[in-house]
């Protein structure tokens, strides 16, 4: 029995979850998290002038978490002047504040973004542990602009530009059963050493 179980606890079947995160603007709070946009409507992001830089940031603190090792995906939405583009500094990272306003990047690479859309992906990177109260940050810096420049578009439900990041891997029901399958030998030596009642003999 105890074997099943230790060999249960070792082999418990893992989920894969692969992680989006999409940018929002309520009110101009540049936010990121992992729910599509409801607008009809999307924001803007003006990408005409070389230095121009935008960082949104989620609104809850990623406490203690490992960031596994592998690529980053920028998916994005831009519209412009016929054959228009951008070269951009993208970089996901994370913060001491909601704000973002100092990133400690985890990914970072250039990319040209061309106008109608498209995605970019980065190099591999290795795992990251984050600090505690950490927010995870995503900020694009215009680097150059031809023919006018773009217009980011994103918090549309038409327009959905977004971060994808590594999976994660969580083990499910793996500790219950290895607590279980430790506790088990403490109560069968605890029924093995409870001293046995004598029968009664009735007498009649």
């Amino acid at each position: 029995m105890l074997t099943i179980l230790g060999i249960g606890a070792a082999t418990a079947p893992s989920v894969l979850a692969a992680n989006a995160f999409y940018l929002h603007d309520p009110l101009g709070a540049y936010t990121m998290d992992n729910q599509p946009s409801s607008n009809g409507t999307p924001a803007h992001f003006q990408m005409d002038t070389p230095g121009a830089t935008q960082a949104w940031g989620t609104t809850v603190a990623y406490t203690g978490q490992t960031i596994p090792a592998g690529s980053y995906t920028f998916t994005y939405w831009v519209s412009g002047e016929g054959s228009a583009s951008v070269v951009a500094a993208l970089s996901f990272g994370f913060s001491p504040s909601s704000s973002c306003a100092v990133i400690v990047p985890i990914a970072a690479w250039t990319a040209t973004l061309v106008n109608g859309g498209g995605s970019s992906t980065s190099t591999s990177t290795p795992a990251v542990v984050l600090p505690a109260n950490s927010y995870l940050c995503w900020q694009i810096t215009v680097v150059s602009v031809s023919k006018g420049g773009l217009d980011l578009r994103y918090d549309g439900n038409n327009q959905q530009t977004s971060i994808a990041t590594p999976s994660i891997v969580v083990p499910e029901h793996a500790t219950p059963l290895i607590g279980l399958a430790l506790l088990l030998p403490l109560a069968a030596r605890w029924l093995i050493r409870r001293p046995k009642r004598p029968l009664a003999v009735r007498v009649r």
